[in-house]
């Protein structure tokens, strides 16, 4: 459809031991403000920019921490994001973040033909009110797409954050 407009995300993972997040995550922010600029676009479209810690992941067979890349071809995403007040976002809140972002529900009933391998829960690091993002990656997700999408109605029943289907476009 000419002229729609789709949730589009860039998630980078990165090496604390090699690069400062705050240095990376200014460079980015100024880079895409300069591309998405609106005045050479002739378009405008809210963004949201910012830098998320790692609080919580499971994974289905224990994967190597460190290794972030799509696992195949076939690797897809459900992200949901959530927002919440600053305050509301204390230890026991994130204790319980199997149950209030459905990670739970997904990892319970996620059909075994879309190759579940991690759900990870991210926080936001900035001030102010905190956004959560919870990241279900699939291996076999692009080939039982329809498998995967049926949780998502479920998901998004629960009126408490944005869901999405998603698949890897690039990698470096």
């Amino acid at each position: 459809m000419n002229g729609s407009e789709f949730p589009f995300i860039s998630y980078y993972v990165i090496n604390k031991s090699q690069t400062d997040p705050a240095d990376f995550f200014r460079n980015l922010r100024d880079a895409s403000l300069r591309k998405f600029d609106p005045r050479s676009l002739r378009y405008t479209a809210a963004h949201t920019l910012d830098l998320f810690n790692e609080v919580a992941t499971i994974a289905r067979p224990p994967l190597d921490p460190r290794s972030k890349r799509p696992h195949s071809p076939t690797t897809g995403y459900i992200i949901s994001v959530y927002k919440v007040f600053e305050g509301d976002d204390g230890e026991k809140f994130e204790k319980n973040w199997l149950y209030w972002t459905g990670a739970r529900m997904l990892y319970r009933y996620l059909p075994k033909s879309v190759g579940l391998r991690r759900i990870t829960l991210h926080k936001s690091i900035s001030n102010g009110d905190k956004m959560y993002l919870l990241l279900c990656e699939c291996s076999n997700f692009m080939e039982n797409l329809s498998a995967a999408a049926m949780l998502l109605p479920a998901l998004r029943a629960r009126l408490c954050g944005y869901t999405g289907l998603y698949r890897t476009c690039a990698t470096f």
